[in-house]
């Protein structure tokens, strides 16, 4: 992995993955490793979290398909060694949200997602990840949760600036 190739996302956006693939079994051991490394990066490397938590529902059964993504997201991060969650006073705080979903991305169990983030000057301080096995609503109740929970957010900060 030392000379490999960079890419430029984490996750090709078409791989589905599920735990009867077919596909040869890799060592679980060595598998386990890799994406307790990369739980473990994702909190000064958000932009992995998605990835990485996908991949770690398949620890018990790896197969030679999730390996493969989990290399992917090795040489995602040796293209973006500058990225990472930097610190910074600011002047002025506003309050960001952001949303997004994908509607029956988990195969095995046809589960949609849905996920929103806050964050406050330079950092995310609020992220919440929700599955549900209708598709039809995903999207919806994404932005209903982040819509409610961006007025909440802003009165809190509000009484903590004050």
């Amino acid at each position: 992995m030392k000379n490999c190739k960079p890419t430029a996302t984490p996750m090709n956006q078409k791989d589905k993955f599920s735990k009867e693939d077919g596909i040869a079994r890799v060592n679980e051991e060595k598998f386990r490793s890799l994406i307790g490394c990369l739980l473990y990066l994702t909190a000064t490397r958000p932009d992995i979290l998605h990835a990485t938590s996908l991949l770690s529902r398949f620890m018990h059964c790896p197969s030679e398909i999730h390996m493969r993504a989990a290399k992917r997201i090795l040489r995602y991060i040796k293209g973006t060694c500058n990225f990472g969650v930097k610190f910074l006073k600011c002047q002025e705080l506003r309050l960001h949200g952001f949303s997004d979903s994908d509607c029956g991305g988990f195969i095995d169990e046809m589960k949609s997602t849905s996920g929103f983030c806050f964050n406050l000057g330079s950092a995310i301080f609020f992220t919440v990840i929700q599955e549900a096995r209708h598709c039809s609503s995903i999207y919806y109740r994404g932005r209903v949760h982040c819509n409610h929970n961006s007025s909440k957010s802003s009165t809190m900060v509000s009484e903590v600036i004050m």
